[in-house]
């Protein structure tokens, strides 16, 4: 019983302070009376999980212009940016090369609201649990107080020995690294009117960078009257519209085979509007799967199409094309099925930790089942083949898209599958002047010397050689 009312008592002293550090972080920044607020500024992002080797940072987009008006009270934000090319030479993957400005007007929720510096106070305020202790980060030391909005995650801001907030830490699940720390940072604050709000915006996800930002007006209290963002029609397949006459009506994520040749699956994905797809070959005696993309939900749909189709013939293989994760979400998935992943060695340092991190947010199959994946490491080639039938995989050279890139090449069939080196579009679209990485591709072609009928696009769509010369800017 005594051991109860201390604990308790503890718990008391805990709310106390937190409220205290909160309520002093109030009154510095005037967070009080604050209803609103606009930023603008100019800044840059990375995206996350296409960088061109696993542990830099993701392809960077600048932005020219970038401004977030925030209502507390309704816990909304309006956010329009518009965001240009930032790598030249382009490195790494996502919508390279931006031949335009890109804008982009979006509506997002209270969730996004806590993670701006005085939706935090406010939210931490209101909060029933928030507790507080004394926390060190390279070597400057803070008020850390964590809160919990759903009573599983766990949300921690920074305060400063005067009052302002200065990181706010939290986790969220990734199907590829598992639980991963996301932490916003905020420094050079100015006051506005009385209400103090940094100048610099950064944010970094796992160990890289997607975020910054710096700004240069802050607007207190402005209208804010913010309303969702109305859908657009076009965000469906380039290829396929559902809404037409006479389309099937299919399940989000449904994988259709499409027959390209005897014994050589097409696994499309009608339905997304950055689609992607997977290549299913048939041996004598068994089965390989070219590519598991985006999520463990796309990987279960490859299984049982796979299923139905080969009911008695098992996969052995999974090949993993690159690093990127919108192509290795689905991996995890055949490891539960014991299927060991074929990738290029330079690839399995980083498999395996993001393979062995933890996975308490959201545990998925493979967490779940205790089992472990198994690697298959490839060097410039590798080649799978029953003796009639064969697979070869070859290494890409200067690519700056993504290290540790294959291709796959089945001879026989004069087949070659690329996983987002060129993304067809349109048939007569206009790629001017053309990418680099599709003229790498091309090269690397040239260079091996591969008898080629038809390209198989992991996005996209097939496509002739006389395609990919023309917008490889190799055509004669």
């Amino acid at each position: 019983m005594l051991l109860r009312v201390i604990t308790a008592s503890l718990f008391l002293l805990q709310l106390q302070d937190a409220r205290s550090v909160l309520e002093k972080a109030a009154r510095i920044m005037g967070t009080a009376n604050l209803k609103s607020l606009e930023y603008s500024g100019t800044g840059a992002m990375y995206t996350f999980g296409q960088a061109a080797t696993p542990y830099e940072r993701g392809p960077r987009f600048n932005y020219t212009s970038y401004t977030r008006l925030i209502n507390y009270e309704t816990a909304a934000i309006r956010e329009e940016s518009i965001r240009v090319e930032g790598e030249n030479p382009l490195r790494g993957g996502a919508e390279q090369p931006l031949r335009d400005e890109a804008h982009s007007l979006q509506v997002l929720g209270p969730r996004q609201v806590l993670f701006t510096p005085h939706g935090f106070i406010k939210e931490a305020l209101k909060a029933g649990s928030a507790s507080v202790k004394s926390d060190t980060i390279e070597g400057k030391k803070y008020d850390a107080v964590t809160i919990s909005t759903d009573g599983k995650d766990k949300v921690i801001g920074y305060f400063t020995s005067e009052g302002t907030l200065e990181k706010i830490r939290t986790w969220v699940d990734n199907n590829v690294l598992g639980d991963v720390l996301v932490e916003y940072s905020f420094s050079d604050y100015k006051d506005y009117s009385g209400v103090k709000f940094p100048t610099r915006l950064t944010t970094s996800q796992w160990k890289v960078p997607v975020f910054e930002l710096t700004v240069k007006d802050v607007r207190p209290n402005v209208p804010a009257d913010i309303r969702p963002t109305q859908g657009q029609r076009g965000a469906v397949n380039r290829w396929w519209d559902p809404g037409a006459p006479g389309s099937p009506q299919l399940k989000q994520g449904t994988a259709v085979p499409v027959r390209l040749s005897e014994g050589v699956w097409y696994m499309t994905d009608p339905t997304s509007g950055s689609p992607h797809h997977s290549v299913l070959v048939e041996f004598k005696d068994f089965l390989v799967m070219i590519e598991a993309p985006t999520s463990e939900a796309r990987a279960e749909e490859l299984l049982a199409v796979t299923k139905h189709l080969f009911p008695n013939k098992r996969l052995r293989y999974v090949i993993n094309t690159h690093p990127h994760f919108d192509h290795i979400g689905g991996l995890r998935r055949f490891a539960v099925e014991d299927i060991p992943i074929v990738t290029h060695r330079s690839n399995i340092p980083f498999f395996e930790e993001a393979f062995s991190n933890p996975r308490t947010i959201n545990p998925d199959t493979l967490a779940k089942s205790g089992k472990k994946a198994e690697f298959i490491p490839g060097d410039a080639k590798y080649v799978i083949t029953d003796g009639d039938r064969s697979i070869e995989l070859h290494l890409m050279q200067n690519l700056e898209h993504s290290s540790g890139n294959y291709i796959a090449y089945l001879p026989e069939e004069k087949f070659m599958v690329e996983g987002c080196i060129y993304n067809p579009d349109y048939p007569n679209a206009v790629l001017d002047p053309p990418s680099p990485f599709t003229a790498s591709l091309y090269d690397n072609i040239m260079r091996l010397k591969l008898d080629i009928d038809l390209g198989i696009g992991l996005h996209g769509r097939v496509f002739p050689m006389t395609e990919l010369a023309k917008y490889a800017g190799r055509a004669r």
